[in-house]
């Protein structure tokens, strides 16, 4: 009898270790997530102030042909 006991004991310390292990799991994807999303709009940020840039590029190019800036 002892002998079923401590292996129910075992099952039990598992078991809630197991637990303990998918809530971690859980919280890891939850963060990696997270951050996902935070990269993408910073990637939209960074991409939209290229554009922002490219353009005041190429007028101040426009602008320097007007007057005859090589």
């Amino acid at each position: 009898m002892a002998f079923v006991n401590d292996k129910n004991k075992h099952v039990i310390k598992e078991s809630e270790r197991l637990k303990v292990q998918m809530e971690r799991e859980k919280q890891m994807a939850k963060a990696a997530a997270l951050a996902q999303k935070e990269l993408e709009e910073e990637k939209k940020r960074m991409q939209d102030d290229l554009a922002l840039l490219k353009g005041q590029r190429d007028q101040m190019f426009k602008n320097a042909g007007r007057y005859g800036i090589p």
